[in-house]
């Protein structure tokens, strides 16, 4: 069976690049454990796209606000179109 992996894009990687340690390596665990299982970090959330071979990070963020900053995104994006 094929491993599945995990993209992560780069805006993502530049956040989790700059919080606090500990916070650091709660994201690290919980984006090993997200192909197995949907993840949230105390009051973070990450936001993926599963695809046939594993996932894609979408966002991360903060509970209070990432949900309404998808939807403006996705607004935008559609708005484009």
């Amino acid at each position: 069976m094929q491993q599945r992996t995990l993209k992560v894009p780069r805006s993502v990687r530049d956040l989790v690049r700059h919080l606090n340690p500990q916070m650091k390596r709660k994201v690290r665990e919980a984006l090993k454990d997200i192909l197995k299982n949907p993840d949230s970090i105390g009051r973070h959330r990450i936001i993926y796209r599963p695809d046939d071979a594993g996932a894609e990070i979408v966002a991360f963020g903060p509970r209070k606000s990432i949900y309404d900053e998808m939807a403006r995104q996705a607004d935008s994006e559609r708005k484009r179109k």
